[in-house]
């Protein structure tokens, strides 16, 4: 395991040095290439654990821009209560991941969808973004009708946000150790790639002239301001991968939210806890 990490951490330098190389004779390229890595998931196989709740739902593909998106669709259990909820996973994550989430709401009558966001999943296509899966949300409500509730998990919880400032939905929200702010995000991907700060800097840039936007003003603590939807917040105090503070500042300045910490959890397992789930149900129901 120590001359697993001690390579990992040597190839990490020799490809940090290699882009640095890269950015002094040929920036432009250096940074296209940085962007490309930042848009590019990595695809996992689903846990043991998710094929029971793919086995338990309905599978379909809609077309989005040129992709085949797969959606998977639990039906509710008992009476229906016309209620529809979608579920937005995150990052390199998939639709099954939130089976859990979905088995237990279709049995209080809710029928929910979930996607493989593209280049994640089951569905098509190698490069998305934060944007993206906020179109796929888009084209989904456009198809089946404005949902109820929104459940996103990590990016899937800003693309939410994205789509509720942007639509302007007044339904419910809940975002699950979601990250706040934009800059945090790159600072990750920096971290985990071994791409220099410097270069990330020049992506974010880069995305921000690209998408004609202001990349401040995607942070989801800066969109929970402009929207009037109800918002629950998970955030977990031991998350590895978005840290608790960030919860907290989207709280802060979500002006009709709910704040939930959970502790010894880290990042996907809230997706399988009773405790979360209880308090989802709560939130959804009342």
């Amino acid at each position: 395991m120590k001359a697993k990490k001690k390579s990992i951490k040597w190839a990490l330098k020799i490809f940090s040095t290699s882009f640095s190389i890269l950015n002094k004779i040929f920036p432009s390229i250096a940074v296209s290439l940085a962007k490309s890595i930042f848009f590019t998931p990595i695809k996992f196989a689903p846990h043991f654990k998710e094929l029971e709740w793919i086995n338990s739902c309905v599978k379909y593909n809609i077309i989005h821009k040129k992709n085949e998106i797969r959606v998977l669709c639990w039906k509710p259990l008992i009476v229906p209560n016309n209620r529809r909820v979608l579920l937005i996973h995150g990052w390199s994550g998939r639709a099954s991941q939130m089976g859990y989430i979905a088995s237990e709401l279709s049995k209080k009558g809710f029928l929910v969808d979930a996607f493989d966001a593209a280049g994640h999943g089951k569905s098509t296509g190698k490069q998305t973004n934060m944007i993206g899966f906020a179109e796929i949300i888009a084209n989904l409500s456009q198809k089946n009708g404005v949902y109820d509730v929104l459940i996103g998990h990590s990016l899937g919880g800003v693309a939410a946000v994205y789509y509720a400032k942007n639509e302007g939905f007044l339904g419910k929200v809940i975002t699950i150790n979601s990250p706040s702010n934009i800059f945090k995000i790159m600072e990750s991907f920096s971290q985990k790639s071994g791409i220099s700060r410097v270069i990330a800097r020049k992506v974010l840039a880069k995305i921000g002239a690209d998408f004609g936007v202001n990349v401040e003003d995607i942070s989801a603590e800066n969109m929970v301001e402009k929207i009037a939807c109800k918002g629950l917040i998970f955030q977990d105090m031991n998350d590895t991968e978005v840290s608790w503070d960030q919860g907290l500042r989207m709280y802060l300045k979500w002006p009709n939210s709910e704040l939930k910490l959970t502790q010894n959890l880290g990042h996907i397992t809230p997706l399988r806890s009773g405790i979360v789930m209880k308090e989802i149900a709560r939130f959804v129901i009342d």
